[in-house]
């Protein structure tokens, strides 16, 4: 058991997983017997299949953020900083935690996950990319398989378990940190050096990494500069989330300050959608407590937010989830009358649409913005969305067909599809999208035996049975990978 606490120490310091801070609850280690397949290598499938096990349960938990605005945004935010790497759009899969502890973490297979909070205390869009890139670059060097690869006890079902219900701690109290701390203090010396290194290389390429996609270089010194800065003020029995998983000195800030220095970057992010954002977040995922109208009111009298767009954004998100739709819609309308090019003010103005069911209203709006933003997955998905409630499934089909083509990696692409193919009594089609869902959703046996149905429905057409043939072997070959590592 001591070699299981040495690589979940690792673990949560270095990979950045989510674990709660309660002082005085324990993390049960006593687990089930789960196999003795010790991990010694680890192939960049079986990272894969990893990951994909951590995300079908961090996918059913509440604090999952499946907000097509919110989540859009950080996937564009990535999406840039992997492209400026030279890195293909499905190498990474970003995701949002409904949790304002400050912590961002990377899965194994390219799974990059970023709490609210971490966007609620940065203080621009360069500080959040500069943390993304620092756990992209994690990924990139195969930091995770290495620390799995040191173990010298770990199976890979006790490994696939044990990563999970460190995420899941962070909704349970029950599941709370006050092992994690006794597992931290177990690490040997030899595995900390070693993850200080992966860290210093993290710093080094994640910093490359925003240069390339015309980020502010000092965005991730700054915001790690800061969270040190803060830990000041804490007493010595509490250390911030983001310091525990971060663990980050005064030479480790100045390294990466003179390394900024370094280069001449004129940095192309886009504040005002960082800022709208934050406010998205702050409103509709944050104290449910706050009365959020009253809020927005009083500080709108004050003249410098009230020359603020995104304050004027989170008033009419707080209108909204009131029932306030009218005066919601005037503010949208206003805010869009002096940028009719911003994304997220049309996807919240036909979200209101949506919300009364004005579906005639929510396509118009959303289909000038397809013509704005043709790939982008936030606007695809909220037009099929509203295309689906309003019944037009063949739209549906036709706009769902060709985005699949370049991002095959977004389940609820896959979901609608189906409902829009079988809605066309085209139940072939039907089976092969809730096939690929399920395969996002690491559901492999019902992946299988949706795509065996699609088979038994092919009576024409030998090139799509080909295809599908191609497919299941593949799915099938996942599985057995699988029932070999439990």
């Amino acid at each position: 058991m001591k070699g299981v606490q040495t690589i979940v120490s690792a673990i949560v310091m270095h990979c950045f997983l989510l674990f709660t801070l309660y002082p005085t609850v324990m993390l049960a280690y006593d687990l089930p017997d789960m196999g003795d397949s010790t991990i010694h290598s680890i192939s960049r499938t079986q990272e894969e299949l990893l990951g994909r096990e951590i995300m079908q349960k961090v996918r059913q938990s509440p604090l999952y953020n499946s907000d097509p605005i919110v989540t859009g945004y950080v996937r564009t935010l990535g999406t840039r900083l992997a492209a400026g790497a030279g890195h293909a759009h499905d190498d990474f899969y970003f995701f949002v935690i409904n949790d304002p502890r400050v912590n961002a973490f990377a899965l194994p297979g390219g799974y990059i996950g970023i709490n609210a909070g971490l966007i609620l205390v940065a203080e621009n869009e360069s500080e959040v990319a500069g943390v993304m890139a620092h756990e992209m670059a994690h990924v990139t060097q195969r930091h995770i398989a290495r620390m799995f690869e040191r173990s010298q006890s770990l199976s890979w079902p006790m490994m696939a378990a044990l990563l999970g219900s460190l995420i899941l701690a962070s909704q349970n109290p029950a599941l709370g940190s006050g092992a994690m701390a006794t597992a931290l203090a177990g690490a040997n010396q030899d595995m900390i050096n070693f993850t200080r290194s992966n860290e210093e290389e993290a710093d080094r390429i994640g910093m490359q990494m925003l240069v390339d996609a015309q980020y502010d270089p000092n965005g991730m010194s700054t915001f790690f500069g800061r969270m040190a800065q803060a830990n000041k003020y804490n007493d010595s029995f509490y250390v911030p989330d983001f310091l525990r998983t971060h663990p980050v000195n005064s030479a480790r800030i100045a390294d990466a300050k003179t390394r900024a220095q370094g280069y001449q970057v004129v940095p192309q992010g886009s504040e005002l959608s960082f800022q709208l954002i934050r406010h998205r977040l702050q409103v509709l995922f944050g104290n449910p407590t706050l009365n959020t109208i009253a809020y927005y009111e009083a500080e709108l009298k004050k003249p410098n937010k009230n020359a603020s767009p995104a304050w004027h954004y989170g008033y009419s998100l707080a209108l909204a989830e009131k029932g306030r739709f009218a005066e919601a819609e005037a503010q949208l309308l206003q805010l869009m009358a002096t940028n009719r090019q911003e994304k997220i003010y049309r996807l919240t103005l036909a979200q209101v649409y949506q919300q009364q069911h004005q579906y005639p209203k929510a396509l118009t709006v959303l289909k000038e913005t397809l013509v704005l933003y043709p790939n982008d997955e936030a606007v695809v998905l909220q037009t099929a969305q509203a295309l689906t409630d309003a019944k037009q499934y063949q739209e549906v089909r036709v706009l769902l067909e060709k985005q699949v083509r370049t991002i095959r990696n977004n389940p609820q692409y896959y979901h609608l599809l189906a409902q829009a193919q079988s809605k066309l009594n085209n139940p072939q089609g039907s089976y092969m999208a809730r096939a690929e869902y399920y395969a996002l959703e690491d559901d492999l046996h019902s992946a299988v035996r949706e795509l065996k149905r699609a088979q038994a429905e092919n009576k024409k057409s030998a090139y799509l049975q080909a295809k599908i043939a191609a497919r299941l072997k593949v799915l099938e070959e996942q599985l057995e990978l699988r029932d070999e590592l439990q």
